[in-house]
Order: structure tokens, then sequence, then C-alpha cells
């Protein structure tokens, strides 16, 4: 973390503080071509975390084409309801969370959950690097960044955003790694549309500010092309025992869906990278469809067995799929014309 340890040479800390103002351009102390100084950095943090959202370049606003046009209208209903209940809780639920806060600091964040964020971060630049051959930190870091920004807009809904801090550690829903295109899909959804400050270009000081964009999208999730099989292949950290409950993992799915799957041992393009994740504080991280350069998924094989009749979103290892994931699966590639996406 920046703020541990002694300060660091002047040059480093320029660097630091540069980067910083990039990836936080509405903070103040970034105003003016300013940038932080290292004593400053720790209430800059406490202050980041929990604010975040306003100090990032802006969410651009979104018009999706409607994905429901054609569709059943109880279907329509029914996914129009599912996106107005983001965010929201029964009160006897809001309440609980309070009362059990009056006892736990559940304004701050955990060590267990820095480091995982260290984990993710570590993993997703090695793994992007090695595809790319580019330093995608400020990428990544927007992405994590946009991906509290969603959990803490979820909370404010809830009207909990004074009670409790999101944990900052880039995941959501526990077992997701949101992309850039698909955080902004729900912070529109949540009303934070244009919500940040504007980013000045590069290199030019105070000059003329660069203003948030504005997106036509056709549906935040892209599907696998199924005239093809989707190839796979996997990083030297898994252990043969381990590609072997990836295999039968697979091999259930083929059972029981349209979708198919092929070993790849270099592949080129988009693919599926299984890459084993020595943690135990998550079972499996991964992207929701298919994303730009490559679709990496972290495995722990450390989780224990959890019934798969009971998908309620218990975290753990199973032994087959449930009826529910066979659903959304099929769903989502085997019935054209359904409401695919009501489940993601």
């Amino acid at each position: 973390m920046w703020s541990r340890g002694p300060p660091p040479p002047e040059h480093v800390w320029r660097r630091r503080a540069r980067r910083f103002c990039r990836r936080f351009p509405g903070h103040p102390k970034c105003s003016g071509g300013r940038t932080p100084l290292f004593n400053e950095i720790q209430n800059i943090i406490t202050t980041v975390v929990r604010e975040g959202g306003k100090f990032l370049p802006k969410v651009p606003r979104i018009f999706i084409k409607d994905p429901l046009a054609g569709i059943n209208p109880d279907l329509v209903n029914m996914a129009r309801a599912f996106v107005l209940q983001l965010g929201q809780i029964s009160e006897d639920a809001g309440n609980k969370i309070r009362n059990v806060c009056r006892n736990f600091k559940c304004m701050e964040q955990s060590q267990e959950q820095l480091s995982l964020k260290e984990t993710v971060v570590k993993k997703m630049f090695a793994f992007e690097k090695g595809i790319t051959g580019k330093d995608n930190t400020d990428s990544i870091n927007l992405r994590l960044d946009r991906t509290m920004q969603v959990k803490q807009a979820l909370l404010e809904k809830a009207n909990l955003s004074s009670t409790v801090t999101a944990a900052d550690n880039g995941i959501f829903d526990k077992d997701i790694l949101l992309t850039e295109k698909q955080a902004h899909f729900l912070l529109n959804e949540l009303g934070k549309a244009g919500e940040g400050a504007d980013v000045p270009p590069p290199g030019t000081g105070t000059a003329k500010f660069k203003r948030a964009s504005v997106f036509f999208e056709d549906h935040p999730v892209q599907k696998w092309d199924l005239r093809t099989p989707i190839p796979y292949t996997f990083d030297a950290t898994l252990a043969e025992v381990d590609k072997n409950d990836v295999r039968n993992a697979i091999k259930e799915i083929e059972q029981k869906t349209c979708v198919r799957f092929q070993y790849v041992a270099a592949p080129k393009g988009y693919h599926i990278n299984y890459q084993k994740v020595d943690s135990p504080t998550f079972c499996g991280l991964s992207y929701i469809g298919r994303v730009e350069p490559a679709n990496p998924v972290y495995l722990s094989f450390q989780c224990g067995n959890v019934d798969q009749a009971r998908n309620i979103g218990l975290l753990g290892q199973r032994d087959a799929m449930s009826a529910a994931d066979v659903e959304i699966l099929k769903k989502m590639y085997c019935l054209p014309g359904t409401l695919y996406f009501l489940k993601i």
C-alpha cells in the first residue's frame, strides 16, 4: 500500500502521486495540476474508499438498444422488476445490519479483504501483460474502482452507506469480476450516470477538460459465438488433478447444454484461461460472458463442498451443476429469443 512504511524517494513519490491523480482526477489534492504529499495519503485513501465515486472520471451515460424488444410481455415485466430491485432490501434486514454494526467496525476495511484485492490485482496484471505485452495498471485500477463504486451505490440505495462500507476487494457478488462496460451499465441503472470528475487530456495541465462520453450499446454482456467450440487452456499453476476437475466440469456442461469447448495448448484471440490461486478467501473468480483480450478464471480449489441442489449463493465447490445453473446456461446460449440476461 502507498501509505505503508517510510516516505519513498521524492522521484518515486512524484510518479505515484501522478498515477493517483490520473486515477482520481476529481480529488481536491489533484486540482490545478497539484499532486498530494506523502504525509497526506493515509487520510486521502480513507476518504477515497468511502467516497471514491465522485473523484473518479465521470460515469458515461449509456443509451442501450432495448434488449426486451420482441420478448414476451410477462418476461419483460419480470426483467424490469429485477432491475428496479437492485440495491433494495427490506426495512427489517436493514435494521438488522445496523444493529450488527453497532458492535463491529463496519466502516473499516478488513486486512483480509485488502489482501484479497492485492492478490486479484497481481493476477490480473500478470495475465493481461502476458497476453497483450502492455502495462494495464490504469485500466485494471479503473475496473476495480468502478466495481467498488457499484457496491457503494447499492449500499446508498439501501440507505446503508453511512453504516457500512463495501469491501474494497475488487469483487462483485462474491465471485464476479466486472468489466468497465458492465460496471457503467449498473451505475447507469443505479442513477449514477454523470457522477464524477471531468478528465483533462494528458499533459495539458489546466487545459480544457474532456467531457464524459455517451455510449450506445446493444448489451453489457458479450456472449460467446457457439458456431465454434469455446477454446480454453490451462495455466502452468494447475496440477494434473486440478485440470481433471476442470475437465469434468466442462464435460458436464457439454452433456447438459448446447455449449461446447475445445482445449487449445497455445490459443490466440478469445479463450478461457484457467488459473490456480493459492488463497482461501474465495472459491473462484471470473467475468460474465466473453471479455477482451481473454477470459481468466481464477480457481482456489480450497472450498468445501456445498449441496448443488441449493443454488442460494453459498460459496463452495459442487459435485454437479444445480438445475438453476443449467437453466441459466440454456437461456443464455441454447434458447434463442429468451430472456437470457434475467439472472446474470
